[in-house]
């Protein structure tokens, strides 16, 4: 049962996937006010209040608030707006390994122009996909078993 991290939130659809797919805890990270509200209702809507904790603040302040609660997640997946891909990874550059389980799965997507660095912190990329526009970057713990 996978615990899931989603930044950039938007509507929650990838975290309400996941807890529909049987995810056991989604932790929801999104600043825009309207998303936010959208993020709340969708999970009331379908039923996942009790299994998700949302967070409305942006993510770079997420890092810095909750470092300390911050339970080791199984899946991560980061759409951040593609003009903030550099922000996002300046913050990836400061995870602790000990945030994300051993066969921890990160995804970020970007736009297909962009490429991002074969490591970020703890983190080594694994396969990158594109379509059309859009890529989704693939990244695990650069050295299992920490």
């Amino acid at each position: 049962m996978a615990r899931v991290l989603d930044l950039f939130a938007g509507t929650g659809s990838i975290g309400i996937e996941a807890l529909s797919r049987g995810a056991t805890h989604v932790t929801f990270v999104e600043s825009d006010g309207a998303a936010l509200r959208l993020v709340q209702a969708n999970l009331e809507r379908c039923g996942f209040q009790q299994q998700a904790t949302v967070y409305g603040f942006p993510v770079q302040n997420f890092f810095r608030r909750e470092t300390d609660r911050l339970i080791p997640y199984d899946i991560v997946f980061c759409d951040p707006p593609y003009a903030s891909v550099p922000d996002l990874v300046t913050i990836i550059q400061r995870w602790r390994a000990d945030w994300l389980t051993d066969d921890a799965l990160v995804v970020i997507e970007h736009g297909k122009h962009t490429d991002l660095p074969s490591t970020l912190g703890p983190l080594s990329l694994v396969k990158r996909y594109d379509y059309g526009d859009t890529a989704l970057s693939r990244f695990q713990l650069a050295e299992k078993g920490r």
